[in-house]
């Protein structure tokens, strides 16, 4: 399937924010990583910061693709696994994507999906606290691993993903979990 003139738009952005930082994006600079004019990038997007919010809301839009179902499952634990796993792989597959999500979160500006995300995962942590399986509140214990996962991505993508590094990620998810939790 052919990519949208949008698509490619977004793709351009997110690389941009990847390589060289959020403040490399201009709309200027994007037309020439595009091959396009301004009209065309004003036609999809208000602004400089309309194609930045974009490129952010489709990092988290794809990120929380799978996370429904992880919610649902009847095993809190494999439900929790499975959300930092899933994440790890979109990590490994969407790195410029993932670029632009942490610099969402160093300049406060991060969408509805990223609360969607964050709440998806504390439902999970809250369904523990509810069967007196956690060692912490739920948003706190939520607030944890959401940290750990992202500080372990950022220092896996930081290292050029780095396959050394994928068995310490996941002795950092068990060891998180075990530390959170009750048995």
């Amino acid at each position: 399937m052919a990519m949208s003139m949008r698509e490619k738009i977004l793709i351009a952005v997110a690389k941009i924010i990847a390589n060289e930082g959020i403040d490399a994006v201009s709309i200027r600079y994007v037309c020439t990583k595009v091959g396009v004019k301004a009209p065309t990038i004003y036609y999809y997007f208000k602004d400089k910061n309309g194609v930045i919010d974009a490129v952010i809301s489709l990092a988290y839009q794809k990120h929380i693709q799978t996370y429904a179902e992880f919610v649902k499952d009847k095993s809190p634990i494999r439900g929790l696994v499975r959300t930092w796993d899933s994440f790890f792989e979109f990590v490994d597959k969407n790195p410029e994507l993932y670029h632009a999500i942490v610099e969402a979160h160093l300049r406060q500006r991060i969408p509805r999906e990223g609360v969607e995300l964050f709440e998806s995962i504390a439902e999970i942590f809250k369904k523990l606290e509810e069967k007196n399986k956690l060692r912490l509140p739920y948003a706190q214990a939520a607030e944890i691993f959401y940290a750990a996962a992202y500080g372990q991505a950022l220092v896996y993508v930081s290292q050029n993903k780095n396959p050394n590094l994928i068995e310490s990620i996941r002795f950092t998810r068990d060891l998180c979990l075990q530390g959170l939790i009750n048995k």
